[in-house]
């Protein structure tokens, strides 16, 4: 309903992202936490702060202007799993 004003309207969902509340939890579960870890995605690695901002960039920039209404999956190929 805002397209006529220029305003698109997107998503990020991001997958585990190293910020200083993942440093800040409670003990974990070793068992479970093993489990985990390997599954960090196809790049084998927790995001930062930075991938987030990227896609965000990217969005919000005249290379996105045809993009709207979707949700950009940040996760580093976790969703492959």
């Amino acid at each position: 309903m805002y397209m006529e004003e220029g305003i698109r309207c997107n998503a990020i969902a991001p997958g585990g992202i190293l910020t200083e509340m993942m440093f800040n939890m409670p003990e974990q579960n070793e068992k479970g936490t093993a489990k985990t870890h390997k599954l960090n995605g196809l790049l084998n690695r927790m995001g930062n702060p930075e991938d987030i901002a990227a896609a965000a960039a990217f969005l919000i920039s005249d290379e996105a202007n045809y993009i709207s209404g979707q949700v950009l999956s940040v996760n580093g190929g976790w969703m492959c799993y």
